[in-house]
């Protein structure tokens, strides 16, 4: 799908001490809390846990939770596989996705965050992360750009989705500033965040923090 916009690349900077406090994009929005659950992919089979799990282990993918910080990993390629699974399935208002989030060495071709397109039963809006350019980030699938923030490896930052399904129109925020914007096709939705990409480095690990979900408001 042709993308509408697409900023120049930007280099994000470390932001100190553990936790972002900067509110959510836009105005209008009420946080609500979905149900979810945790998805551990290994060899070609999911096995599926309650949302509120503190961990979750198969074979070479492994989820934990200790103090609201999710850890998603993939510590070989016997698994490709572990997410949070919102069953916030939608057609129609505005959803937001907010996280604090830090890629650690040598993840490589991880999906960090996902809308589905359910109507097709695949994710459409795909948020990636690379290696390249000391750990950066690019949409893909159906919403492909160029690398647009870079220098993140270690470096918790703040990722914003918003997605309007009735105008058909979404945006991707990093620490507050617009690097994306495109068109959404019509259907239902759903959410996903967390680790997903057969391992591209030796391993990969992606954490969250503080992680929340939005409806009803505006992204300006």
């Amino acid at each position: 799908m042709k993308n509408l916009f697409i900023m120049a690349t930007f280099a994000v900077i470390a932001i100190a001490g553990p936790r972002i406090s900067r509110a959510q994009v836009g105005t209008g929005w009420t946080e609500v809390h979905p149900a979810s659950h945790i998805q551990v992919e290994a060899h070609d089979k999911i096995k599926q846990f309650p949302g509120d799990s503190r961990t979750a282990i198969n074979d070479g993918g492994s989820y934990s939770n200790s103090d609201g910080v999710e850890t998603f990993e993939i510590k070989n390629r016997t698994a490709n596989r572990v997410e949070r699974r919102y069953l916030n399935d939608y057609r129609s208002g505005t959803r937001q996705f907010q996280a604090d989030v830090t890629i650690f060495e040598p993840s490589d071709m991880e999906s960090i965050h996902q809308i589905f397109h359910g109507t097709h039963g695949g994710p459409w809006l795909i948020v990636r992360q690379l290696s390249e350019r000391g750990g950066s980030v690019r949409m893909g699938g159906e919403t492909h750009s160029d690398i647009f923030a870079t220098g993140l490896y270690g470096k918790a930052f703040r990722l914003n989705s918003v997605h309007d399904a009735d105008k058909g129109e979404v945006w991707i925020y990093i620490n507050g500033s617009l690097m994306w914007k495109g068109k959404s096709p019509d259907g239902y939705f759903y959410t996903k965040y967390g680790c997903y990409g057969t391992a591209a480095g030796a391993s990969a690990k992606i954490e969250f923090r503080d992680v929340k979900m939005f409806e009803g408001g505006r992204p300006k």
